[in-house]
């Protein structure tokens, strides 16, 4: 019998300082975790010569410790995927979304409409890389584009309070950043990147720091919003 639980917003070695108490001396269930970008996947595997159900049971216990120490990063125990879940979330609460985006070039946007009905839920996305397009169709103050840059916390909430507007949807999440490999300065390195969630509680911004190729880096940034959403569903802030 085998079980899986997907964790974001938590590192591999994060998890195992958490769990190692739990690892099981007889071997059964078999525990793996394997890493991904933004993404971490413990698989639980067991073994009964007795009975499926037995060999269930044993996972099932396994997966209660788990989910008992790692409860605020567990977004799927059924395999789905970040933005399964979160437009499922979105479906059950009757609620909308609309997202901008700037170094992702409509990575998230893409990734949310890749799931069937999304039409239910999601409803505009902008793909904003020029700052004239920023003022223009999101409302970014170009005084904030010239005090602090198209890459921060300033521009990322303007961004994402505009695509909220624009749309009039009950949430709207935004991506400024550096995806590289150019572009980098010392005091702006290639990978920063802000992410921003707006809805009714105001305007929340993350400040990350993503390493890797080009497209790892618009990958973390597009898992980086969607947790913050996800979050924000489920109550389960940090």
């Amino acid at each position: 019998f085998q079980a899986r639980l997907k964790l974001t917003g938590i590192t591999e070695s994060q998890i195992e300082e958490r769990i190692k108490d739990l690892y099981p001396t007889s071997g059964q269930p078999r525990l793996t975790t394997l890493a991904y970008p933004g993404q971490i996947e413990i698989h639980l595997t067991a073994y009964s010569e007795r009975s499926r159900e037995e060999a269930q049971e044993t996972v099932n216990q396994m997966v209660d410790k788990l989910t008992s120490r790692l409860r605020p990063y567990i977004f799927s125990t059924q395999g789905e995927s970040l933005e399964e879940v979160v437009g499922q979330l979105l479906r059950q609460r009757g609620e909308t979304l609309a997202v901008a985006e700037s170094c992702t070039g409509g990575l998230l946007g893409h990734r949310l409409t890749n799931i069937p009905g999304s039409s239910d839920y999601f409803r505009l996305s902008t793909v904003v890389y020029s700052n004239e397009a920023k003022v223009k169709l999101l409302g970014v103050s170009p005084e904030s584009l010239s005090n602090y840059g198209a890459v921060s916390e300033e521009v990322a909430r303007e961004m994402a309070l505009g695509v909220q507007k624009l749309a009039g949807t009950e949430h709207a999440l935004a991506i400024t950043g550096i995806a590289g490999p150019g572009g980098g300065t010392a005091t702006k390195p290639v990978g920063l990147v802000y992410t921003a969630r707006a809805g009714e509680d105001g305007c929340r911004v993350v400040k990350n720091q993503f390493l890797g190729s080009r497209e790892l880096v618009k990958f973390q940034s597009s898992q980086k919003a969607l947790e913050m959403l996800w979050r924000y569903l489920t109550g389960r802030q940090e």
